[in-house]
């Protein structure tokens, strides 16, 4: 019997091969997004599970307020792990991490810049699941200059020789000697790092500072601990704490500072969800948002029932070809239930074979859906079982829920009267007219969201961002210059393409920050306390980087007293009573040791608001300083050979400090980059997009069809009594038009409410306007009626003879 019915699903395939390729092009797209959106999901809700004692690993994040700013960071202070594991009983060890920023690391004559650098207690290995396959992980980050470095970090720099016990020289000055070497760490962790240098090098690590969050603090707690109380726990130690640091630098009481609506406080915050759902400053890498999770799972569920739909309403339009074989089956004694599953098993055939093609497809398309979706996949994890059998699973579940009711529907036929030809099926159902509803529901919120994303992307790309991040080169490192950087900047504007020269420790570009507090004045007190990004840059900053100055004037190199001088945005003069009252000349001071112990600067100018941070963030206050030690120096240029100019400024800077690594970046590109995630969100609801108009206008060839099929005897006689093909076609296509219709109206408020939703992300955003549902409507109309000509102009230059010949 089975051999019977997988011969005659075959012979159905191959006798008609249109209606096959159109279910199999279908099922074949729909089963490969949502497979490659499985894989997408399940690597994002792995993030961090692999460690032994995942789901008691916590970081402490640290939340305050201080005036108008939240200080809401992944960091917290020195002492706060060390003093928290001694006073908390439910927590078993404790491990802190310290970023070092970029970093260039030698050996010998071999030299490469590293960004992921960090410094690291020793107890790292007893938090973290990172097995060492060279040395003790016990011992291995105990002694001060020791290092753990990546597989392939030695790799990188030692080859094939053994690297333990050789010397790294980081950053010029620093020696460290390779205690360990641990297997690169998985790429699914919420940071990335590639040399853990020992914690007991840091003097900072040991100091009691409670003022300042440079240090990210895991805890491993006991099984049974709750979270929630222990967090509360955290925060009462760190009030007691915090209340001497409010005294010592605000020369305020605790509830002085309370009333005023400030706060502290502390939350034990689990490791496996740093990845989806922190977004605090300070993260060690840039996280991913689980919302955009249940986006894609959603969307790719969608496009996989769009598939479904289309199968449906392709197998009901070809029904009328079937009903003799019915007929004859039930004749011959087929039970119904016999029907069904053949019709059901000729829908898992040609599901399975979708099956195959998605997965063919999806290990040739795999480097093109990395490069959209920011993975790195490769085809051996399409080979586990954990793909695999989710994914055949998902084979079967689509087949059999495409196919179960074309079966039920083919099946339930009288067979005299399918002989006799008296079934008539009807053109018009509303079980497949509501199918083709929600294709183009779906297929128009698609068209409406990829609209909007796109309109607030070219807004970021084309906002005047308050200065001109064209045409700027950014070197970096440039702390390797030491004492060089007079020298540096003389030689660079020597050259015919460079326009000006300045350095600074951030780029304002949004994906750095420095934060501090500062006073109003001399006097600390809650009230004057305003919490302030902070520039430090040298005295051409502000022009090279073509920033206005509101009031007061520019730094001057020829005034030496601007080394005690500031520049504010506007955002900080109007807490000092700007534009109403004269803030050029007053004072504000930078924290000491204590609150008699203040570093005083003078307001020299206003500079205009411009955007440092993202445009996700509203302009915060910021104050400028000039000063020396940078981590950039920027370069201005003007001309159309950017190449030539890249060569030129990497050979002043060898000639300035000779065996240093050069790197650059354009501004203009680290400033698309802070916008990455956003970028790819849009190509993605693009792809996603065609493929459900794809999908969709399937979906509605298939019941075009249909229709088309079942009043061929009526076409024909209008025809004979004179209707042009014009008028047939409109007869045909009237119909599906308001299907299309109502599915436009539906959509409007939906997409309109989840967009708006998604562009809360953006503090600076577009407004929702009428012209884009309007474009959109017209779009998918016209989508609608070339699809529908196609078949419907056919339908009506038919010869009517043709048509009528049996009557």
């Amino acid at each position: 019997m089975f051999k019977n019915f997988l011969k005659i699903a075959w012979r159905n395939l191959a006798k008609y091969k249109l209606y096959s390729f159109l279910n199999i092009s279908g099922l074949t797209i729909g089963i490969l997004c949502a497979g490659f959106i499985f894989l997408f999901v399940t690597n994002e809700l792995s993030y961090d599970n692999y460690h032994k004692a995942a789901d008691r690993i916590y970081r402490l994040n640290f939340y305050g307020k201080i005036g108008d700013q939240l200080a809401n960071t992944a960091q917290s202070p020195a002492p706060a792990g060390p003093e928290l594991q001694r006073a908390l009983p439910q927590i078993e060890t404790m491990c802190r991490l310290k970023p070092n920023g970029r970093s260039v690391v030698k050996f010998d004559n071999v030299s490469f810049n590293e960004q992921n650098v960090l410094y690291a207690d020793s107890t790292l290995f007893q938090v973290f699941n990172f097995p060492l396959l060279r040395g003790n992980p016990a011992t291995a980050l105990t002694m001060p200059g020791s290092v753990v470095i990546s597989a392939a970090t030695a790799k990188k720099y030692f080859g094939n020789s053994d690297p333990m016990g050789k010397t790294m020289q980081v950053d010029n000055d620093k020696l460290y000697i390779v205690s360990g070497v641990m297997k690169d760490i998985p790429v699914n962790t919420h940071f990335k790092c590639d040399l853990f240098l020992s914690m007991s090098s840091v003097e900072d690590s040991r100091v009691e500072n409670w003022g300042s969050t440079n240090y990210q603090t895991y805890f491993v707690v006991k099984p049974g601990t709750d979270a929630a109380k222990l967090s509360k726990a955290a925060t009462d130690l760190f009030v007691k704490k915090m209340t001497i640091v409010v005294k010592q630098y605000l020369n305020t009481s605790w509830d002085e500072f309370t009333k005023a609506g400030n706060y502290v406080k502390v939350e034990m915050f689990p490791v496996t969800k740093i990845h989806l759902y922190s977004e605090l400053d300070d993260e060690l890498a840039v996280n991913s948002n689980i919302k955009y999770v249940y986006i894609f799972s959603i969307v790719g569920l969608l496009i996989l029932a769009l598939a479904c739909i289309n199968f449906m309403n392709l197998a009901t339009a070809r029904a009328a070809t079937r009903l003799k074989e019915v007929g004859v089956r039930k004749v011959s004694g087929a039970l119904r239930f016999d029907l069904i599953r053949q019709f059901l098993g000729e829908s898992l055939l040609l599901s399975f074979t979708a099956w195959l093609f998605a997965f063919v497809l999806l290990c040739f398309m795999l480097p093109a859906l990395n490069q959209l979706s920011g993975k790195t996949f490769e085809i051996k994890d399409l080979l586990t079982m954990h793909f695999l059998l989710p994914s055949l699973a998902l084979g079967f579940i689509t087949g059999f829920a495409a196919g179960i009711y074309p079966a039920l529907f083919l099946s339930a036929f009288a067979p005299i009267k399918v002989l006799k030809g008296s079934v008539a099926i009807r053109s018009k159902n509303t079980l497949r007219s509501g199918l083709v509803v929600f294709q183009f529901f779906i297929t128009t919120v698609l068209l409406i969201s990829s609209l909007i994303v796109y309109q607030q992307m070219q807004y970021i790309r084309n906002k005047n961002v308050g200065f001109n991040k064209e045409e700027v080169v950014a070197i970096n490192d440039a702390y390797l210059l030491q004492d060089k950087f007079p020298v540096l900047k003389q030689k660079l504007l020597e050259l015919p393409a460079v326009k000006s020269v300045t350095s600074a420790n951030i780029l304002p570009v949004g994906d750095e920050r420095n934060t501090t507090s500062i006073i109003k004045g001399r006097n600390p007190s809650t009230e004057n306390t305003v919490l302030v990004s902070n520039f430090w840059v040298d005295p051409d900053y502000v022009k090279a980087m073509g920033i206005s100055i509101a009031a007061g004037r520019d730094f001057s190199k020829e005034i030496t007293s601007d080394s005690s001088s500031v520049l504010i945005n506007e955002t900080l003069a109007q807490s000092f009573g700007y534009p109403g009252k004269p803030v050029v000349g007053q004072e504000l001071s930078l924290p000491g040791e204590d609150a008699e112990h203040l570093r005083t600067f003078r307001i020299v100018g206003i500079m205009k608001d411009f955007h440092y941070n993202s445009l996700r963030d509203k302009i915060g206050p910021l104050a400028v300083f000039e000063g020396t030690s940078p981590l950039y120096v920027c370069v201005r240029f003007q001309t159309k050979d950017a190449s030539s100019l890249i060569k030129n400024l990497q050979k002043v800077w060898n000639e300035t400090v000779p065996a240093q690594p050069f790197s650059y970046n354009f501004l203009s590109e680290k400033f698309a980059q802070v916008y990455e995630s956003e970028t790819r969100i849009a190509q993605i609801t693009d792809v996603f997009t065609a493929i459900a108009v794809m999908i969709a206008c399937l979906g509605l060839l298939g019941l075009v069809t249909f229709v088309a099929q079942q009043r061929t005897k009526e076409i024909g006689i209008r025809k004979v009594l004179g209707a042009s093909a014009m008028n047939i076609t409109s007869l045909l296509a009237k119909d599906f038009i308001k299907l299309v219709l109502i599915s436009i109206v539906l959509a409007f408020p939906v997409a309109y409410y989840f967009m708006h939703q998604w562009l809360q992300d953006f503090a600076y955003r577009i407004n929702i306007e009428w012209w884009m549902f309007a474009v959109i409507a017209i779009a998918a109309l016209v989508i609608a009626m070339l699809t529908l000509s196609f078949q419907a102009i056919k339908a009506a230059v038919a010869n009517p003879v043709k048509s009528l010949r049996s009557e």
